[in-house]
């Protein structure tokens, strides 16, 4: 069954709750078979990284698919004028590893709000 883990870094870096709301819909879309989020890299055998559009193509957002499992992790919700917002894309694999290793982190100590879909 595919869940998506909210982390406490994510958390404390998106304060805007209807952002996050957003983002959950999207991901759920995603599950239903729409293929609303576009695939940026694979930084591992059973990991994928999304792109998704929110608030019309004004903020963008990463998330970090564990394919096995169906485990979707928000890595970064950023707006589009923001530098790493306006090109959010393959090229980007440095800057979001660092997004992922954090959380990572925070899913090995337990710091994470499951949702289940």
């Amino acid at each position: 069954m595919p869940v998506i883990y909210i982390t406490a870094t994510i958390k404390k870096d998106t304060k805007d709750k209807v952002l996050m709301d957003e983002l959950i819909r999207e991901i759920k879309k995603h599950v239903n078979g729409h293929n609303n989020l576009i695939d940026l890299y694979s930084p591992g055998k059973d990991f994928k990284v999304y792109k998704s559009y929110l608030r019309s193509g004004g903020v963008r957002a990463a998330i970090l698919l564990k394919l096995s499992k169906q485990i979707y992790i928000p890595l970064i919700i950023v707006k589009k004028e923001s530098p790493i917002g306006w090109n959010l894309s393959k090229y980007s694999a440095n800057y979001l590893e660092g997004k992922i290793l954090k959380a990572w982190k925070d899913i090995e100590t337990k710091k994470y709000i499951l949702v289940k879909l």
